[in-house]
């Protein structure tokens, strides 16, 4: 006794067929539609870079004499974390100036900065330490390269 007749086996195998097609389609049409919807200026523009004085004045924000170095970073980082701050403090984006931008490569893709309990990759990620000052205090962040990852140091 066989399990399937031959019509019936033959339509079971042309139906898997129409299936795989049918899934094939829809993972390309996903990916034409994940192309479709990528934020395209993002990637048609050039990357404009913000060139960063670590040096205000000549002395940095703590009064101690360093060198005047400057460092070139995206601007939409710059503005990332502007926008951060302006956020957590309630202050104008006018008022928060970048004073300082340092390329740092962090341990981890917590930025070394790994709360109790809180996993992170294991991995070296390429970022800045970026400071911003008003009249009255300064904040450091720590950022991954694209500004996506961002820790406002406490």
């Amino acid at each position: 006794m066989q399990p399937f007749s031959a019509p019936l086996e033959s339509r079971f195998l042309s139906a898997l067929q129409r299936l795989r097609r049918v899934s094939l389609s829809i993972v390309f049409l996903g990916l034409l539609l994940m192309g479709l919807l990528l934020p395209s200026r993002a990637l048609a523009q050039p990357i404009t870079f913000v060139t960063v004085g670590t040096t205000l004045g000549s002395q940095n924000f703590a009064g101690q004499s360093i060198a005047s170095v400057t460092s070139e970073m995206p601007a939409i980082v710059v503005a990332r974390l502007r926008q951060d701050l302006s956020q957590r403090t309630q202050l104008p984006l006018a008022k928060l100036k970048l004073i300082e931008a340092e390329p740092k490569t962090w341990n981890d893709g917590c930025l070394d900065m790994a709360a109790p309990e809180e996993i992170c990759t294991q991995a070296l990620v390429k970022g800045w330490r970026v400071v911003f000052a008003n009249a009255n205090q300064r904040w450091i962040y720590r950022t991954d390269h694209q500004g996506r990852v961002l820790r406002l140091e406490r």
